[in-house]
């Protein structure tokens, strides 16, 4: 079981640079916050100034040379998607131009070269695949990073062969706003997801706020879901890969599902959804709750290991299965 450390500069940082010198390659678990993608990543450029060869690189170099993917030590992937890359050209970024590029090589400027993966979920099978062996037998001078919110989320084969640290950031119950819709945010986790600054600038978030906080529950709201996989998905995230489109669609349908649980567990324990439902029927309420989780399973599965779901196929089969339950709770 991996250790578990809140996040804090000192502390952590010790224990995260023991890692490093054990093995060369470190797994941090636990929630994927930017408070946490930003402390490794300050603490991974500390390493590479601390065993620098050389002399003029500072901070402010060695930010500016990572921005112009000039610097030859330090390489980082997406948080959203990483592919294998085209075997002829590999682009900047794919798993097949570090494997040609950067890996053959010594490092050229620091001791130790750094690879940081900020959420090694997103790792493609096939990508996957072309990694194990690297990472399985790392070239010396390497130590790769990788961040995921769950061991379970990679390959055993990747977990076995890793020292592992669960990092977790200290609960700060006094920055919770009143405002309910906020609250949920943060409580639920949403709001450390990777895509939540992109639902952000997209306005997306005030979208749901607005055709959720109208809903009348009843048959009269189906148009506003359909809406939301259909017409609005295409408007605001047309230029998105499928990946992306399936999983802002199934964040985006969870302020329902724990609103239904919230309904569920009402007197029980304290309330998580930013709407109040009407509906008190128990049993309807267990159907609503499996429906909405269906979905949000069913939009982050795997065709095959790497296709991703039908959108349309997923959703409105789901809308068909909601339609019978919301009419008549």
């Amino acid at each position: 079981m991996a250790d578990q450390r809140i996040l804090n500069s000192e502390k952590s940082e010790r224990v995260l640079e023991s890692l490093v010198e054990r093995g060369s390659v470190v797994l941090i678990t636990g929630e994927q916050t930017r408070e946490k993608y930003n402390f490794v990543k300050n603490f991974i450029f500390k390493l590479v100034l601390n065993r620098s060869t050389n002399l003029e690189l500072s901070k402010e170099i060695l930010i500016r040379r990572i921005e112009d993917q000039s610097f030859p030590d330090f390489y980082e992937f997406s948080d959203r998607q990483i592919a294998i890359g085209s075997q002829d050209k590999a682009a900047y970024g794919t798993v097949r131009h570090l494997l040609k590029h950067m890996l053959p090589y010594s490092p050229r400027e620091t001791k130790t070269r750094f690879i940081l993966f900020p959420d090694a979920a997103r790792i493609r099978d096939e990508a996957e695949s072309a990694l194990l062996k690297s990472l399985e037998e790392p070239p010396p001078s390497t130590v790769f990073i990788l961040m995921v919110e769950d061991e379970q989320m990679l390959k055993e084969t990747i977990v076995s062969r890793s020292v592992q640290i669960r990092l977790v950031t200290a609960p700060v119950d006094h920055l919770i706003s009143s405002d309910q819709w906020e609250r949920f945010w943060y409580l639920s986790g949403i709001s450390d997801h990777s895509l939540f600054r992109l639902m952000s600038e997209k306005k997306w978030l005030q979208v749901l706020r607005t055709e959720f906080d109208t809903l009348e529950f009843d048959a009269q709201d189906f148009p506003v879901f359909d809406k939301l996989g259909g017409s609005y998905m295409n408007k605001y995230f047309k230029q998105e890969n499928a990946d992306v489109q399936n999983e802002i669609l199934a964040l985006s349908l969870l302020p329902l599902l724990f609103s239904v649980r919230d309904a569920l567990t009402e007197g029980m324990l304290p309330t998580i959804g930013p709407l109040r439902l009407p509906w008190k029927d128990e049993s309807k309420l267990m159907l609503m709750a499996s429906c909405f989780e269906a979905v949000v399973i069913q939009l982050r599965q795997k065709i095959f290991g790497s296709r991703s779901a039908s959108l349309p196929a997923v959703y409105y089969n789901f809308l068909a299965r909601l339609f019978p339950l919301w009419n008549s709770a």
